[in-house]
């Protein structure tokens, strides 16, 4: 199954979120708010994991079309976005548990 832009509540709302000059620092969760499922009482279905630790990236779980997902995604909000080492480190910790995670149940 593929992702659809389409299938993204307020498509226009997403394009509004991102800004016009690509230099200017955003917060990244409005995104990944507006790009994920939300449940049947209208909360988000995204939790965020760690997110003191190492805020310039954001990893957490949710769901997209109806499928679990992991997100990894960098924040320019905080230190720009760049990467350092403990970012790096949230990040490959998230990806990790989430390959265990895949393989403990047999996908």
């Amino acid at each position: 199954m593929l992702f659809a832009l389409h299938s993204v509540q307020g498509e226009e709302g997403l394009r509004a979120l991102l800004l016009d000059r690509p230099q200017r620092a955003y917060d990244v969760k409005p995104v990944i708010r507006s790009i994920l499922d939300q449940k049947d009482d209208g909360t988000l279905d995204f939790e965020e994991l760690q997110a003191k630790w190492a805020p310039n990236i954001v990893v957490g779980l949710g769901r997209l079309g109806g499928r679990s997902v992991g997100v990894v995604a960098n924040n320019p909000l905080r230190k720009g976005g760049c990467l350092d080492s403990l970012s790096a480190a949230k990040a490959g910790r998230f990806v990790d548990v989430r390959l265990v995670r895949r393989a403990a149940a047999g996908a």
